[in-house]
């Protein structure tokens, strides 16, 4: 499996099939290892086709899909570690809302919570204001994204980023109010050794759009 990860497009096939074979056994340290195998061999492109496997690996296996607890974990593990998953979700028919919307039944947002994100979630408001940064296909496309933050100027550092890959010279941040039961998921991750939170959630009503002019 490494060594098809050093060119992930040329042998998407072949890694698909390799998937396959053990997708039937297929159990969380496995999985694991197929997600980060496109850095253990290197692959400077490994956050842009990372979200992709979990796919594969969730289309293959019946096992993954009648376990909502795994499922959600490399879910997680997989969203949270991958970049441009707009453009990864282009190529495959998977539905994330569908698929949150289902495992998030049996999956209570206070249940997968680590310490610092669980403190930060009880925290929250019952009525806030998140906001997300995305690209003009985005917007025009009408499918936003799962992923919000509370930090409008951090949402705005998502439009500059290489990885994301926004074509252009316009960008959008936008703007929605939400519900505390509204969240689904809280992910964290250190920018210069502070924690930004990352909210999911699968609302989309009364968004706001503000046009941010991208840097050259």
């Amino acid at each position: 499996m490494i060594e098809f990860m050093k060119d992930y497009q040329a042998n998407k096939h072949k890694i698909r099939e390799l998937i396959a074979e053990v997708a039937e056994d297929i159990d969380g340290q496995t999985a694991k290892i197929i997600l980060y195998a496109d850095s253990v061999c290197g692959n400077p492109e490994a956050r842009n086709h990372r979200f992709s496997l979990f796919v594969m690996m969730y289309e293959a296996s019946e096992r993954l899909r009648n376990d909502d607890s795994l499922a959600y974990d490399l879910f997680m593990v997989a969203y949270q570690n991958s970049s441009n998953i707009y453009r990864q979700l282009q190529d495959t028919p998977f539905d994330v809302r569908g698929f949150l919307g289902s495992v998030s039944t049996t999956v209570p947002v206070n249940g997968k919570l680590d310490e610092i994100s669980g403190a930060w979630y009880i925290g929250l408001p019952n009525d806030f204001t998140v906001y997300r940064g995305l690209s003009k296909a985005e917007k025009d496309e009408g499918q936003i994204g799962i992923s919000w933050t509370t930090d409008a100027a951090y949402a705005e550092k998502y439009l500059h980023l290489k990885d994301n890959e926004v074509e252009g010279n316009i960008g959008y941040v936008a703007e929605m109010r939400i519900q505390k039961s509204d969240v689904i998921a809280v992910l964290y991750e250190y920018h210069e050794d502070v924690p930004c939170f990352e909210i999911i959630t699968l609302k989309q009503e009364d968004i706001m759009f503000h046009e941010v002019k991208l840097k050259d």
